[in-house]
């Protein structure tokens, strides 16, 4: 599956990732905090599932692999992301 993920990304380069952080463990508090933050005001429940889940999916490799550049987020406004989403444009 991975290769076939591959060969069909593959003619496209503007392929991103966005995290919090190169760090992971910072990734996962900071993204565990945004989706307490979220769901709170949502009213919604949250569980430690959940939370085990959107940290499996932080952390497996097929992120990495496929993405062709990564734009760290932590600080910075959704304009600011943006902008450097665009800078990097080829």
């Amino acid at each position: 599956l991975q290769v076939r993920v591959e060969n069909t990304l593959a003619p496209y380069p503007n392929v991103l990732l966005l995290l919090p952080s190169a760090d992971m463990d910072e990734s996962a508090a900071i993204l565990k905090s945004r989706l307490t933050k979220m769901l709170h005001e949502a009213g919604q429940a949250f569980t430690n599932e959940l939370f085990a889940l959107n940290e499996y999916l932080l952390r497996h490799p097929s992120n990495r692999q496929l993405a062709k550049r990564i734009v760290y987020t932590k600080d910075k406004t959704p304009e600011e992301i943006c902008a450097e989403i665009i800078r990097q444009l080829p």
